[in-house]
């Protein structure tokens, strides 16, 4: 539902009042934060209107949360039934679009709503496999559908782990060339004892042990497109016969007296630094030049951190599917800790730490406790967590009242971030907190809207 409205409301007559006024788009009801939270785990809508939840206005601003860890790009809308300060600064630290104080007219509502839709709907790209909502994605797609009908070379860039193949395998199938072959080969795979065979392909009896026939990659690829994975660990000899095969548009299997004529389109891949390679000659400067016509590179998912939510619900998904299970998603402390994690292994690693969650998940929601593939990683994170990590260098079940002021002040009272370095649930760090009697006050959170520096938290 791309362009969809949810209106999370137990306000009855504020319901049906927007759902008779707005009639241009669909809308889907909720009465309650469980529904709500089914509901954008099954799809992505374009405005999320958050009313009265029957759970006071903590539960509306949690809500408002887990729209924006989940799905980014929807616009969320808060009428509070009951408006006070602090509940106007959480929703604006949640990054909600507007801020309504009840008693409002439905009309106002329904004219936020109408600030909050996007301009029209956008229709199936045919980029489904590319997964994000990013800016960055976005533009990768913009650049495949410039590139792809083109038979330029391309070169894609990128860490390991990023997505190179599945941009490669867009680029043939929105080109001319869909209907013929995609041949991928890791180069790097490829033992220089074998790159002609492998490549270029032999005929009967070539050599020692050729008793068939075999035609090779580059001719299996004829009409289609060649995709070349890691080229940057090719190895001299490899890159040596790909420059005269370029240049040419002919092989010369091993054995065959005369040159077989190839059409093939390539796609070349590496997370290696080409440039660099070529400073130090151990890639060739004419092939590369031959390869760098047209580039796309792919960010690493720490740069593009807006698609991480999007990328965990897609995941889950295809688990449900893989291992015939049932999950509804993830927890809101679970999204922040995937949100907030470097992942230097990008969309691979991601996958492959969902995936580990879900074998020990025994509930219908994965939570921050079941990602502890996330420790297996020994990566620092960002600033305010190596911080915190050496406020308590050894994580204590019951730390005393003062470590526990020094880790939230390291964390900034990132609850999940401090949850985790002290090896607790997040209900047990409120208790903990109500226990200590722990609490910020409302300047202090003034001040944390408004850029100012904190000050010493508040204890009583």
């Amino acid at each position: 539902m791309p362009n969809a409205i949810v209106i999370a409301d137990a306000n009855v007559g504020r319901r049906r009042a927007l759902e008779r006024i707005v009639i241009k788009a669909e809308i889907r009801q909720c009465d309650d934060a469980a529904t709500l939270q089914r509901m954008l785990l099954d799809s992505a809508p374009a405005v999320v209107v958050i009313g009265s939840l029957g759970d006071g206005p903590t539960g509306v601003i949690e809500a408002a949360y887990f729209v924006r860890n989940l799905h980014p790009a929807a616009k969320v809308i808060v009428v509070a039934d009951r408006s006070s300060e602090a509940i106007a600064i959480g929703a604006l630290r949640a990054g909600v679009f507007e801020y309504l104080k009840a008693p409002v007219d439905p009309m106002e509502i329904a004219e936020a709503i109408s600030r909050a839709m996007p301009p029209c709907e956008e229709a199936d790209d045919g980029f489904k496999s590319l997964i994000g909502t990013s800016e960055p994605i976005r533009k990768i797609k913009e650049l495949i559908g410039r590139i792809a009908p083109l038979n330029t070379t391309v070169l894609i860039t990128g860490e390991s782990g990023t997505g190179k193949e599945i941009v490669a395998r867009l680029i043939h199938q929105h080109s001319r060339r869909l209907r013929a072959p995609f041949v991928c080969v890791n180069c790097a795979a490829i033992p220089d004892s074998l790159v002609e065979s492998e490549l270029f392909g032999h005929e009967r009896g070539a050599f020692t042990g050729a008793v068939l026939r075999q035609t090779g990659q580059m001719r299996n690829a004829d009409q289609g497109t060649l995709f070349l994975d890691e080229i940057g660990d090719m190895s001299p000899l490899a890159q040596s016969k790909m420059l005269r095969t370029l240049e040419q548009r002919e092989i010369q299997p091993l054995g065959s007296p005369k040159p077989v004529p190839v059409d093939f389109r390539l796609i070349a891949a590496t997370h290696r630094d080409l440039e660099q390679l070529v400073a130090e000659e151990k890639f060739r400067s004419d092939l590369y030049y031959r390869l760098d016509v047209s580039r796309i590179h792919i960010p690493a998912l720490r740069e593009r951190a807006a698609d991480i939510p999007v990328l965990a619900i897609h995941f889950v998904r295809e688990i449900n599917r893989l291992y015939d299970r049932q999950f509804e998603g993830f927890t809101p402390a679970a999204l922040q800790t995937l949100a907030e994690h470097d992942w230097p292994g990008n969309v691979r690693q991601l996958r492959h730490v969902i995936e580990a969650a879900a074998i020990v998940c025994t509930s219908n929601r994965i939570s921050d406790h079941d990602l502890r593939g996330l420790r297996s990683f020994s990566v620092s994170g960002p600033p305010a967590v190596k911080t915190a990590a050496a406020v308590i260098p050894t994580r204590q079940l019951r730390p005393s009242k003062d470590a526990l002021l020094e880790t939230l002040e390291a964390t900034h009272w990132n609850m999940t971030r401090t949850a985790e370095l002290l090896s607790w649930s997040r209900s047990t760090l409120y208790r903990q907190l109500a226990r200590y009697k722990i609490e910020r006050r409302v300047s202090e959170l003034r001040q944390d809207a408004s850029g100012v520096p904190r000050g010493r938290l508040a204890t009583t």
